[in-house]
This record gives structure tokens, C-alpha cells and sequence, in this order.
């Protein structure tokens, strides 16, 4: 397929893997979300870790509430960027 106009070329592998454990308070979680991506047009890798904190509020707008804090960090030379961090409220299952 060609490359029409003005597009960036993108070609991207991700190895992605994610771990939820069992807490012993069911309202809180945490997840581990370890990758690796490489990018085969520019030959660069880096690697992340996002590591997720939540807790369920409860029955909103027909779903299940919830709040979370997202930080994320990135290793490697060939990184975009440092860290990030999200915070938000989201409502699942309606």
C-alpha cells in the first residue's frame, strides 16, 4: 500500500503485558502494565511502565463508577518522553 499525501509513516510493534492482582478490598485495584515498543521505520525501542490505582464509587449514569490515577514512566535512549500521569473518572458497563 502506498504511502498517500503527507501521512507519517508508522510501523510499530508493542509487547504488552498486564497484571491485575486480586486485593483484599474488592472496591480498590491496581494493575501493572509493563511494555516494550519498537519502532521499525525509525529502528528505535523503548520500554514503559504503567502501574494504575482505582477505586469503585458505586452505580452512576446506569454503570459502575470509578476513580484512577495512571503514572508512567518510559526507559530507553530512544524514549518520546520521561513520565506521564492521568488522572479520571470513568463509568463502565451501561
Amino acid at each position: 500500500m502506498d504511502n498517500p499525501g503527507n501521512r507519517a509513516r508508522i510501523n510499530n510493534t508493542t509487547f504488552d503485558l498486564y497484571y491485575v492482582p486480586k486485593l483484599a478490598n474488592p472496591k480498590y485495584y491496581v494493575t501493572y502494565d509493563p511494555a516494550l515498543v519498537h519502532d521499525w521505520e525509525n529502528e528505535k525501542s523503548y520500554a514503559s511502565l504503567t502501574i494504575t490505582f482505582g477505586r469503585m464509587l458505586g452505580k452512576a449514569f446506569g454503570g459502575d463508577s470509578q476513580v484512577y490515577i495512571k503514572p508512567q514512566v518510559l526507559g530507553g535512549k530512544d524514549r518520546p518522553i520521561d513520565f506521564t500521569v492521568q488522572v479520571g473518572y470513568k463509568v463502565i458497563g451501561f
